[in-house]
């Protein structure tokens, strides 16, 4: 295999690579190599480069991965027909691969080749962006951090080849969802007082870099962006966090809190720093959905476990507090929430259950199109029953199957019996329906 004949646009990169590795093992006069070339600025490759402006020593990593991404057997070429037998495998940290037995670079492999190059290396860990932004395969398995393969992850391979944006998948090690909606701001039912809180967060978003570039106001104004949602379930607290995503191009990830949370002391802090380390990179909205878990108020009691769960709560204040980007926390009941936390929002923002005016607003918008119900029915309807939006979607859910299994024709009693399920999901007697006089 010869390198003229990898057909990529990342052909600079691995020749670039390829000919390190000679100067290394046989020292040739080829002028100044150190320097990586300059690539298409279209490359996505590229682009990701533009974002996290890597050093020299982080891109000497990236290009090994992208060698034995590209060129598997590039690294077996050099063992046997480069080196001539006079270099064992592991003197520069190639491991061979236990399946295809492909010689693969490893970290070992970096820091050797810039060690002989005169490159600053670093520290690598865990905690590097490489890993917690999920570009190289993680550290496990391995009995040193020197001796991990340098190839990339199914997001890597998605964002530098791939035709499709990578959405991560949930797992234990990230315990969050992407929230997405199809419905836009428009369809939001909300009054004015809280529209007007929105597009304020919207016009933030959209525009936060003018805060770091401005000195006065980077001088006043931390980076970042807190808001807290509270108010009943069913008001629209998580359709909002979705909406402002969308409206600002952001993705907003739900973070699943019964998985963070750990029984173990220290486990919980390590679980949330993987969550902010890779939304902040990202620039991702995380949203905190049912908060109270981790915000509630403080124990004095001085038990080991109580000691333990202050501990944690004082960590997440302090990544809420420096997270240079969105962050959305929700809770049902504010009062939950320990007032240290509180002060720190730019914005907190009240859910409340709609009046008759917006209760209107919900009936005409979520049964429009097909459904024709009567306007005397969504007046007498929205009059009875102090209904949620969430609640009213779930008897949209009901209405459809009726519809489906029967005809087009939609009785009353049909949406009756769909509240009547709502009402006794919270354990409460529904209310005689009334008609207007």
């Amino acid at each position: 295999m010869s390198i003229s004949s990898i057909k990529s646009p990342m052909l600079l990169e691995i020749n670039w690579i390829y000919n390190l590795i000679l100067q290394t093992i046989k020292p040739i006069e080829q002028g100044d190599i150190v320097v990586p070339p300059l690539l298409q600025e279209d490359l996505a490759y590229s682009k990701y480069l533009e974002k996290v402006q890597p050093t020299l020593y982080e891109r000497v990593i990236l290009a090994l991965a992208h060698s034995f991404q590209l060129a598997p057997k590039l690294f077996q070429k050099l063992l046997h027909e480069e080196i001539e037998n006079t270099t064992s495998i592991d003197s520069f940290g190639l491991i061979a691969h236990s399946v295809t037995n492909h010689i693969q670079p490893t970290i070992h492999t970096a820091n050797w080749l810039c060690d002989s190059c005169n490159i600053k290396t670093q520290f690598i860990d865990e905690h590097h962006f490489l890993f917690t932004d999920q570009i190289i395969e993680p550290l496990i398995f391995y009995p040193s951090v020197f001796n991990t393969p340098l190839i990339f992850t199914k997001k890597a391979q998605c964002l530098f080849f791939g035709e499709t944006e990578y959405i991560p998948e949930y797992s234990k090690e990230f315990p969050a969802q992407l929230l997405e909606t199809s419905l836009k701001k428009e369809d939001l039912v909300l009054p004015k007082t809280i529209f007007n809180e929105l597009n304020e967060l919207i016009y933030w978003i959209k525009n936060e870099d003018f805060f770091q570039k401005d000195i006065h106001l980077k001088k006043w104004i931390r980076p970042g962006f807190r808001g807290l949602f509270y108010g009943p379930p069913g008001t629209g607290k998580s359709l909002t966090a979705a909406l402002i995503g969308k409206e600002t191009d952001r993705p907003v990830y739900r973070i699943d809190l019964s998985s963070i949370i750990s029984k173990y002391i220290g486990e919980t802090q390590k679980n949330l720093a993987k969550v902010f380390d890779r939304g902040e990179r990202n620039h991702w909205i995380l949203f905190f959905d049912e908060c109270d878990a981790l915000l509630g108020s403080r124990s004095n009691s001085g038990t080991a476990n109580e000691r333990g769960a202050n501990q944690e709560i004082a960590y997440l204040l302090q990544r809420i507090e420096c997270y240079n980007g969105i962050i959305l926390l929700a809770t049902n009941l504010k009062e939950n929430i320990d007032e240290a936390f509180l002060r720190r929002f730019e914005v907190s923002i009240q859910f409340t259950i709609p009046d008759f005016a917006a209760r209107k607003q919900l009936w005409s918008t979520i049964f429009a199109d097909n459904y024709n119900i009567p306007n005397d029915w969504i007046h007498n309807l929205a009059t009875t029953y102090k209904l949620t939006g969430g609640a009213l979607v779930n008897v949209l859910r009901f209405v459809a199957l009726y519809k489906k299994q029967n005809s087009d024709y939609l009785p009353l009693e049909i949406i009756l019996e769909g509240i009547r399920r709502e009402y006794n999901k919270i354990g409460q007697t529904m209310p005689t329906y009334k008609i207007s006089s």
